[in-house]
């Protein structure tokens, strides 16, 4: 009887964690941080949009892909000396206005390394 019991909480417990994680599973985000949205801020780089919720993405239909336009709204050119996502299965690239692409740039950890950016961005400079 008692190994019964056992094998019936185990089950419970089981079915629990998947329910668990099919119904809590939300969809892929991509966000900007370190940047105001406001054009009044000094000194702070600015972006029309900070946060994009891409919903659920199906591996199988290929990657996705979203532009955040950044601008230096500052009196000062402003150096990004670092781009870093937030998992592993996401990469960033720096592109200028005038077409240069640098990047990829990832996530740190499980032994993969991010390049420093090392990217100016002018006074007035738009960037993606």
């Amino acid at each position: 009887m008692k190994t019964t019991n056992i094998i019936i909480l185990v089950c419970v417990v089981i079915i629990g964690l998947f329910t668990w994680g099919y119904f809590s599973k939300g969809g892929t985000t991509a966000s900007v941080q370190g940047v105001s949205t406001s054009n009044n801020s000094k000194g702070l780089l600015t972006a029309t949009e900070k946060f994009y919720d891409f919903g659920t993405v199906s591996m199988k239909n290929g990657n996705v892909s979203r532009e955040f336009n950044v601008t230096n709204a500052s009196d000062k050119d402003i150096t990004v000396d670092t781009v870093i996502t937030s998992c592993m299965c996401t990469n960033a690239f720096i592109v200028k206005s005038d077409g240069s692409v640098k990047g990829p740039f990832g996530m740190v950890g499980h032994g993969g390394s991010v390049p420093p950016a090392n990217e100016i961005i002018k006074t007035g400079e738009r960037a993606f």
